[in-house]
């Protein structure tokens, strides 16, 4: 079973381990503009803004891997519960999918828990389901015993993350500290390290205490530092994308166990690729390996997926794309057991994005058979049930090949419902004409057979 979070002390890749922040009340639309760029060209996890300029970041980052994170109750977190969730609602609303909420630290320090962890329950329940919450302790202002208390307070509420500092309070995180948190809340919650980390040496500190993320605005120093291997170059974008969509698709219990495979084509002739029994929600660096198309290894300790050869096979055959994934999502999976190919036109965005999608004859796994299953659906489509084995999709980057497994599986998930309900009503020939002339007009990428009225 793969744990929530990266455990403690794993060589994590410092650009994904990074929040790139800029919470300075006078920061500008253009060096939020600026932020939003270097944070998709160094491949960090996230950018951390005040939520004025969530809608912005939302939109500028909308085709990378790169998070929109926001601050409630900030800096001082001494505001109603109401109102920390009615800002945690406007945030979600504006595109928000990570939610750091300041402790009231006055109830806190007050001895009034209770108030302190309705306050996090009530941020964790309107982020539930669209958003990360980590919760702000300001470990400066707490000894060591008040640390842990809030720390156990964060988990019991439900948050995902404890948070150490904001940054605004004169005092930031400490190795102690993090370490302490780490000791608290255990493997099963993050930990981010925030507030006058300015180094490389500083960051690597707190990931080696525990510190799952970073928040730091001296990002793009940190990792540019001559001994820095991670510099902003496609190979260290590529491999924090397959650490960040590998997460998302475990978190959405796509891939179970050692489950499914990710890769991304590097230039004309090499795969970035995930290694035979990763677990896809706890992917490290060292769980990537780089081969040339014809499967043999370039970089990299740990044998690539077993499943590369069908990986191998659609970038021989389709040179517009760049990423493919393989994953096992619950009801797409169980329209391949059942021998169901989905290919009647349910919903305008399958039948624009996806089309007809294929069932591709059983093929032992882990053989030559499953190349040689794939091939004649290639040049047809972007998205194919496995007979038995699940879904692959690719496109023209991992994002790209991402969505649409995640429509795949929306689409079998309805048609399921649906049935149950006794009827499946189809879009007639008229709207999937139109819906054809509409991707045509918009020159939409990829490949499709189009889908039964």
């Amino acid at each position: 079973m793969c744990p929530a979070f990266d455990s403690p002390g794993r060589d994590l890749s410092l650009p994904a381990a990074i929040d790139h922040t800029l919470l300075k009340p006078e920061a500008t639309e253009a060096q939020i503009r600026a932020l939003c760029k270097e944070a998709a060209q160094y491949g960090f996890a996230a950018v951390c803004v005040n939520p004025y300029w969530v809608k912005l970041c939302a939109q500028v980052l909308a085709d990378t891997a790169v998070k929109v994170c926001t601050v409630v109750g900030f800096p001082l977190g001494a505001i109603p519960t109401a109102a920390k969730r009615a800002e945690t609602q406007q945030a979600l609303d504006d595109g928000a999918q990570e939610i750091d909420m300041v402790i009231n630290l006055g109830a806190f320090k007050s001895g009034d828990l209770a108030q302190v962890q309705t306050d996090i329950e009530q941020v964790v329940a309107a982020a539930s389901g669209r958003a990360t919450v980590k919760v702000i302790l300001e470990t400066g202002s707490l000894d060591s015993a008040e640390v842990v208390q809030a720390a156990s307070l964060a988990k019991q509420a439900g948050a995902d993350f404890v948070k150490t500092s904001t940054g605004f309070a004169g005092s930031g995180a400490t190795v102690e500290d993090v370490a302490l948190m780490r000791a608290t809340v255990g493997v099963e919650m993050g930990v981010k390290a925030s507030g006058g980390i300015r180094s490389r040496q500083d960051a690597l500190a707190m990931l080696a205490a525990g510190a799952s993320r970073i928040g730091t605005s001296s990002s793009v120093s940190m990792v540019s530092e001559e001994d820095q291997s991670a510099k902003p170059a496609g190979d260290e974008r590529a491999r924090a994308e397959l650490i960040e969509f590998g997460r998302r698709l475990w978190q959405r219990e796509y891939v179970a166990a050692s489950e499914g495979n990710l890769s991304i084509r590097l230039g004309e002739d090499r795969v970035l690729v995930t290694r035979t029994g990763a677990c896809l929600g706890t992917l490290a660096p060292e769980d990537l390996v780089l081969v040339d198309l014809d499967g043999k290894p370039i970089e990299g300790k740990a044998e690539a997926s077993a499943e590369l050869a069908g990986h191998l096979e659609v970038y021989r055959q389709r040179a517009d794309v760049e990423a493919v994934v393989h994953a096992h999502p619950p009801y797409a999976t169980a329209c391949a057991v059942a021998g169901l190919a989905l290919d009647q036109c349910v919903l305008p965005e399958a039948v624009v994005v996806l089309g007809a999608v294929p069932l591709v004859p059983y093929a032992t796994p882990w053989t030559d058979e499953v190349p040689k299953a794939l091939r004649p659906h290639l040049s047809k489509c972007d998205a194919v049930l496995l007979a038995n084995h699940g879904a692959m999709t690719w496109g023209q980057s991992l994002a790209a090949a991402i969505d649409k497994m995640e429509i795949l599986e929306t689409t079998a998930r309805v048609t399921h419902l649906a049935l149950s309900m006794g009827k499946l009503s189809t879009l007639d020939q008229a709207a999937v004409e139109r819906l054809m002339q509409l991707r045509e007009q918009k020159g939409l990428p990829g490949k499709l057979t189009p889908c039964r009225p």
